[in-house]
């Protein structure tokens, strides 16, 4: 009986150690947040004192040894302790009907290797001079004749997919690559602008009007929400392109006929963000399940950490992992998050005000037992404010446009406005046309305006 009292008293000990642990690393985490749960934390460790100082004295008295009312308050102490551990430890349920690849999946229809050349191809035109630049630009057309085959092929898929097929969701996701198919659609815009001024617009004309139909596809179908804004910004561009077109003298009516036909006013569902958030949940959710446990901790300047070393710290990387990080918690978590964002995306127009509420909430109630998570997931949540007000910009200048080669060619074009859903508001103003943004105010910081951009890329 003495040993087996010895070995409940040693368990005891090392109970409270760990606890001991534990505590101070929750408290330096939660004074680093701003938020002391000072009255908790104290309160545990007075009990932890407590029980050590009785330890001690009955070790120091013999009364472990001779004592059964000792051996049953240690196996008591022994008994919370480990309720204790076990509620710091415990985490929530998996997630149920959570998203999966299958509801962003792109089918395999050989897309993805043609828009894989802008991230192989290395060639580039030179910059065009001149009041046209068309003896410049005829030779940067024809050096990016890899990525025109490249457009064409694109351009006769029903569905551009922008991931290869099969590819894991993590932080290792192949991007696209922007520059090289902004410069693309750059030179096509030149190309075209050269030869509208020189009164032979036909084959540019169909050449640029391919580029936007690619780059409509790329935007409706767009699985990550990096790749969502490059294609908008190709769609602008060629937006801006076709504005600063219509100002040309020399634009005759045939070249007006196919603008019309291929600029058509962007839809709501193309500049949609719910598919791309699918996928931003699914990348932060298979990132949290391959944390490793003993190298949690690597990426944490502390002593020791060295980039050359295979483990840094692997004994405080579990301690941290096991009672300071709940993986099912954070995606739950992460999960009621996107769900707020994906409903606010099918609305329109966009409504963040509920996911703001949550992520509001969420930052300044830190949980003890998930620290690791909750700073994971502070940082992780992403604020789309910005991407929705240039998806918004671009869908009110392609509105804009529409209204303007509409009117070119004497039709009518009745358009509701992104924001209000009554008429579309805009005014022309030197050669410009200005929509009043969010704000339903004209001359703003806010306000939309078609041409603006074209003018300072010249």
């Amino acid at each position: 009986m003495k040993t087996i009292r010895f070995i409940l008293w040693g368990i005891a000990c090392l109970f409270f150690l760990v606890h001991a642990v534990v505590v101070t690393f929750h408290t330096a985490l939660v004074f680093q947040q701003g938020a002391v749960p000072g009255i908790a934390v104290a309160g545990y460790w007075l009990l932890v004192l407590l029980a050590a100082v009785i330890l001690a004295v009955g070790l120091k008295k013999g009364r472990i040894a001779g004592n059964n009312g000792y051996l049953l308050l240690v196996s008591a102490l022994v008994v919370m302790a480990g309720v204790g551990t076990t509620w710091l430890a415990a985490d929530a349920p998996a997630v149920v009907n959570d998203y999966s690849e299958k509801d962003v999946a792109c089918p395999s229809n050989g897309s993805f290797e043609h828009l894989a050349v802008f991230n192989t191809d290395e060639s580039q035109g030179p910059e065009t001079s001149g009041p046209d630049g068309r003896p410049d630009i005829a030779e940067a057309w024809d050096d990016i004749r890899k990525r025109r085959n490249a457009i064409d092929a694109l351009d006769r898929f029903d569905r551009i997919c922008d991931l290869p097929e099969a590819v894991a969701f993590t932080a290792e996701i192949p991007f696209l690559s922007f520059r090289p198919l902004r410069d693309t659609a750059n030179i096509y815009g030149q190309y075209f602008l050269a030869n509208v001024s020189a009164g032979q617009p036909r084959e540019a004309t169909e050449a640029f009007c391919r580029l936007n139909r690619v780059a409509r596809k790329g935007l409706d179908n767009a699985t990550l929400l990096i790749h969502k804004m490059i294609f908008a910004g190709l769609v602008e561009q060629a937006i801006e392109t076709t504005w600063t077109a219509l100002q040309n003298e020399n634009l005759d009516r045939q070249t007006l006929i196919s603008l019309h036909e291929n600029f058509s006013p962007i839809e709501f569902e193309e500049i949609s963000l719910a598919r791309p958030l699918i996928s931003e949940y699914l990348i932060m959710k298979n990132t949290m399940r391959g944390l490793v446990a003993g190298r949690l901790m690597d990426s944490v300047p502390m002593p020791g950490n060295t980039d050359d070393a295979q483990a840094q710290n692997p004994l405080l990387s579990r301690a941290v992992y096991f009672l300071g990080f709940k993986p099912n918690r954070s995606l739950a978590d992460m999960k009621i998050y996107y769900d707020r964002l994906i409903e606010a995306g099918r609305r329109h127009p966009v409504d963040l005000s509920q996911a703001d509420a949550y992520m509001k909430a969420y930052a300044q109630k830190p949980p003890i037992r998930n620290m690791v998570g909750w700073v994971l997931n502070s940082m992780a949540m992403p604020d789309l404010s910005r991407y929705i007000d240039r998806l918004a910009a671009t869908r009110i200048k392609s509105d804009l446009l529409a209204l303007s080669i509409n009117r070119r060619l004497g039709q009518t074009l009745a358009l509701t406005d992104y924001y209000t859903g009554r008429e579309l508001q805009y005014r022309e103003e030197g050669g410009l046309l200005r929509h009043p943004g969010p704000d339903g105010v004209f001359d703003t910081p806010d306000d939309v305006v078609l041409g603006k951009k074209a003018d300072s890329d010249r």
